[in-house]
């Protein structure tokens, strides 16, 4: 209520905060590859993932999940969200040719039989990075909360094993509230 955001999220989202859950925030609601301009000039464009959505027991996909292209005079920002790989990254990456900046998921990806079709692991996020042509890539979605079989720092030992892998060296992590310059 103090700073009013706007929320931009794919469709259903808004109806599901503003009406069942009576938040009343200003919410735009997007369709895959619907595009949104702010007054400063910044493009939001929402991206297919490869993920569902789910609120309650009886809601399955009633709401559409999604990534997003941020594009400014700087250059372009990706952010995956939640997502399964798929060739949706490589798609994304021919559209917008490359990004300066991508925040992928690496963590939440075991057991895979379960995990698999909803969350990349390490060695796909680092496939995701290079299918976006990222300049630099961080990853996301890891060590905060305990919602799958990966041991705590495991995300952070299988991506370094799969930049090795890959030859990647502009994929990093961020220590939990560290800043960066760009």
């Amino acid at each position: 209520q103090k700073f009013s955001p706007k929320l931009i999220a794919g469709l259903g989202i808004c109806n599901y905060l503003n009406h069942s859950q009576d938040i009343n925030i200003k919410c735009i609601a997007l369709d895959w590859q619907q595009e949104l301009l702010d007054n400063s000039g910044v493009k939001f464009t929402f991206l297919p993932a490869k993920h569902w959505s789910a609120r309650g027991l009886f809601d399955r996909n009633t709401t559409l999940w999604g990534a997003f292209a941020i594009s400014t005079n700087a250059g372009h920002i990706y952010f995956a969200g939640d997502s399964a790989y798929s060739p949706h990254f490589k798609q994304a990456g021919q559209q917008f040719g490359s990004f300066m900046l991508s925040l992928i998921p690496i963590g939440a990806y075991a057991p895979r039989w379960f995990m698999q079709e909803s969350h990349v692991n390490p060695q796909e996020a680092v496939q995701a990075h290079l299918d976006l042509n990222s300049q630099l890539s961080i990853g996301m979605h890891y060590g905060s909360f305990d919602v799958s079989d990966e041991a705590y720092q495991q995300p952070l030992i299988d991506l370094e094993l799969a930049k090795r892998k890959y030859k990647v060296d502009n994929f990093i992590t961020l220590e939990f509230g560290q800043d960066m310059q760009l």
